[in-house]
């Protein structure tokens, strides 16, 4: 049986959600950055206004970074915002999330859809379901029929997720467009892996066919030899059917958030990855800034999105090559993005707009463009991952001083964090606890106080 645990307000003002809407006068060519919370109403009761009991509710399935965003933006658009409360979540503690339901893991499929369907149909409320987790999205066209259809399903269609979160099947994509891939090969077994190092040759890159799959602790393995592969990945990584072998490409990843209407680009932010938690540059983003979006990353843009018809919105990942100055394709994520704050903050309204965009809302063809020089980090992961990785000896100390060095720099700097916002700092403080063993326990005894079990 799931449960709800609800921190209900006194009352919470929703406002005109049609006067709100990001597409509402989007004739401009760039939107200049914007903060949902600047606009967050004050909260207690007010004549003619709506109690939480009478609002409409969202619900977003997945607990990470971009569900805090999520909640701040939708919460100022007047919504009684609903999250899953998972292990060592944290958005839970945002003064922006009104209950959070104790759902099963997702990483029992059934269970979790079996679950979602029976809570949809007590709270006729929740109008809005909104996946924020890739993984759920993997799995909603096989468990549909679960879910009860008079609720409104934030995402693309099921085609396209399914070709989007299929590498292969997305490279060849590319390709078809005239999108730059790098050469690749598919293996499913350690001497497949093996043989291809004489069809790929160094450096090169071994990553999961599955997008949201990891071997072990990494999203991939780069090597420059026979040695350093063999010491990466002595055996074949447990879990896996298939990986990909791919050229390896120096240079930075960049990152092209977007919505698109039937195919058609609406909104863009093009940004740069500086630094991310893994020493190699793969893994997850750190540090960033917005980039202008020159005329090849805006093609590639169109191409994909042309081709796959796409309609919502998503983040489109390549890679510079740092000789050539060409792009080569990465992948597409059908999803909101890891760093949603960003294109949040420079005005894109990627949130909102999706929900508009899964009601068929007809957008403004308008393309808007976010602004670039907007720098972003992620300062408790960057710090955290550094620790670990002085500890464990892959970097020495005086590697993990300069790198903590740099994010402290970074940070004194940056236009936005992606958990930490001065009128709603809990969450980002309650992320530092998961790490120090003193504040886990201030967290734990807050979190406590913070619950109370409804029907």
């Amino acid at each position: 049986m799931s449960e709800v645990t609800s921190r209900k307000f006194t009352s919470v003002l929703p406002q005109n959600l049609s006067n709100s809407s990001p597409l509402s006068g989007a004739t401009t060519n760039h939107v200049k950055s914007t903060s949902a919370l600047a606009a967050r109403p004050v909260r207690g009761e007010q004549p003619g206004r709506k109690t939480l009991e009478t609002k409409t509710s969202v619900l977003l399935l997945g607990n990470y970074r971009p569900t805090l965003t999520l909640a701040r933006t939708l919460s100022a658009l007047g919504y009684n915002v609903i999250i899953t409360l998972e292990p060592e979540s944290v958005a839970q503690f945002s003064r922006f999330v009104d209950e959070c339901w104790h759902s099963p893991s997702i990483n029992d499929p059934p269970a979790f859809f079996e679950a979602l369907g029976e809570f949809l149909r007590k709270r006729p409320d929740v109008s809005v379901v909104y996946p924020v987790l890739e993984v759920c999205l993997r799995h909603f066209a096989r468990h549909a029929h679960l879910l009860p259809n008079d609720r409104l399903y934030v995402k693309t269609d099921d085609e396209t997720i399914a070709t989007c979160l299929s590498k292969p099947k997305m490279m060849a994509l590319a390709a078809e467009v005239g999108v730059l891939c790098e050469r690749h090969v598919e293996v499913s077994d350690y001497a497949a892996l093996r043989a291809a190092l004489q069809t790929i040759g160094f450096p090169l890159i071994v990553k999961p066919s599955n997008s949201s799959a990891r071997m072990g602790t990494r999203k991939a393995v780069i090597a420059s030899s026979d040695g350093e592969l063999s010491a990466a990945l002595p055996e074949w990584p447990e879990g896996h059917s298939d990986l990909i072998v791919q050229t390896y490409v120096d240079g930075p990843r960049i990152n092209l958030y977007f919505a698109a209407q039937n195919g058609v680009p609406i909104r863009y932010l093009a940004a740069e990855i500086l630094r991310t938690d893994e020493e190699d540059g793969t893994g997850l983003a750190v540090d960033g800034r917005t980039i202008e979006l020159d005329a090849e990353i805006k093609s590639i843009g169109d191409r994909l999105l042309g081709r796959l018809e796409y309609h919502g919105i998503g983040c489109i990942q390549m890679l510079r090559d740092t000789r050539s100055g060409k792009y080569y394709f990465l992948e597409l994520n059908p999803r909101i993005a890891g760093n949603h704050a960003v294109p949040e903050h420079c005005g894109l309204g990627l949130g909102p707009l999706a929900i508009e965009l899964a009601q068929g809302a007809a957008a403004d063809s308008n393309l808007r463009i976010g602004p670039a020089g907007k720098r972003y980090v992620w300062t408790s992961s960057a710090v955290y991952r550094t620790w670990t990785a002085a500890r464990s000896g892959r970097i020495g100390w005086p590697a993990a001083v300069r790198r903590l060095a740099a994010t402290i720099g970074a940070a004194a700097v940056a236009d936005v964090h992606m958990n930490w916002h001065r009128r709603d700092p809990v969450p980002a403080l309650a992320e530092i606890g998961k790490r120090l063993p003193f504040i886990r326990r201030v967290r734990k005894h807050y979190s406590k106080r913070l619950k109370r079990i409804v029907d």
